[in-house]
């Protein structure tokens, strides 16, 4: 997965936090969209991109995207991975 970015929402903590650290140790790029508080030291123990986002709220999830996109622009690959629950 070198250089692979990977979305993974809800990642703070749990079983997506879990995903996000195996990509990471793999080699991944990882972004995590969640609304948790603790969600940028979490990806700051992981070398990874913090975003905030209300998964359940529509309107930001769309924002959330277009932000990430304008900023990992020009991307070919990416993996999403739904971690909330």
């Amino acid at each position: 997965m070198d250089n692979q970015i990977a979305v993974i929402t809800g990642s703070a903590q749990g079983i997506g936090h879990a995903v996000a650290k195996l990509l990471s140790e793999r080699g991944a790029k990882v972004v995590s969209w969640d609304i948790n508080p603790i969600n940028g030291d979490a990806m700051a123990e992981l070398g990874g991109l913090a975003m905030t986002c209300d998964q359940v709220a529509c309107r930001q999830f769309w924002s959330t995207a277009l932000a990430f996109r304008v900023r990992t622009s020009p991307w070919t690959y990416m993996t999403l991975m739904h971690g909330i629950g």
